[in-house]
């Protein structure tokens, strides 16, 4: 594997737990969000929900640089981490329950993960 693709693969590490606090940072700004135009105009002035925007955005341009030193086929799989790190982060910051089903789940994503890596 070469060392363009090892980088790559670890700028879309960083991509998908920049993706992941982003949707931490959304949760939280959602806790008391009602689906109408007022609470949609509400949320999008949350600071929050700004900022997982923003950490979402910085994720698209560590994505976007990755896909430009790898293959598509490659960077996308990898990508996939950001479940593995929504899930740490929904169990620690919200007490979501892993349940066996999510687990073994994860425990696939980071099989797949593992053996695209390994093809590369």
């Amino acid at each position: 594997m070469s060392t363009t693709i090892v980088y790559a693969i670890g700028v879309t590490a960083v991509a998908a737990l920049l993706a992941a606090i982003a949707q931490f940072l959304y949760k939280k700004g959602l806790h008391k969000f009602e689906f109408n135009a007022k609470g949609i105009m509400s949320v999008l002035t949350k600071k929050t929900v700004i900022a997982g925007l923003a950490v979402y955005f910085i994720s698209f341009i560590a994505y976007i640089f990755a896909l430009k030193m790898a293959d598509l086929s490659i960077i996308y799989p990898t990508f996939s981490l950001s479940f593995v790190f929504t899930l740490a982060i929904s169990h620690y910051a919200f007490k979501e329950k892993i349940t066996a089903p999510i687990a073994a789940g994860v425990i696939l994503v980071m099989l797949g993960i593992f053996l695209v890596a390994q093809a590369a």
